[in-house]
């Protein structure tokens, strides 16, 4: 039996929150703190954007939670590539910069199923 559309899309959010987690504890071994506070930023809001969507219904979303389930999971993917080249080095900043970047677009498409 798969999960219904809603609760899909919760499951991505929290697996977007985890390797968020992940990439903060990068950013402190690598003694990049103003790094790591911009995504323990990023990992409240988020975090709050989640919170707001469980006390949503999710049997109003309809087929708006399998479109955006499938956007992101891709940001999923593109974070998680982004994070692993994170591991390797922190010197370019504009591997930081995609990894908020995918944070931020999950944040902006589910904002789409709030009232």
């Amino acid at each position: 039996m798969t999960a219904p559309p809603g609760l899909e899309l919760l499951d991505q959010m929290a697996i977007t929150y985890n390797r968020l987690k992940y990439a903060r504890i990068i950013c402190l071994e690598q003694e990049k703190p103003e790094e790591a506070a911009e995504l323990e930023k990023r990992g409240r809001e988020l975090s709050q954007q989640l919170d707001r969507l469980l006390a949503e219904d999710l049997r109003t979303w309809g087929d708006s939670a399998a479109e955006l389930t499938a956007d992101v999971m891709q940001a999923n993917r593109e974070l998680q590539a982004h994070v692993a080249e994170m591991e390797k080095s922190m010197e370019d900043a504009e591997r930081f910069a995609k990894a908020l970047a995918c944070v931020d677009h999950v944040i902006e498409v589910t904002s789409k199923l709030l009232p």
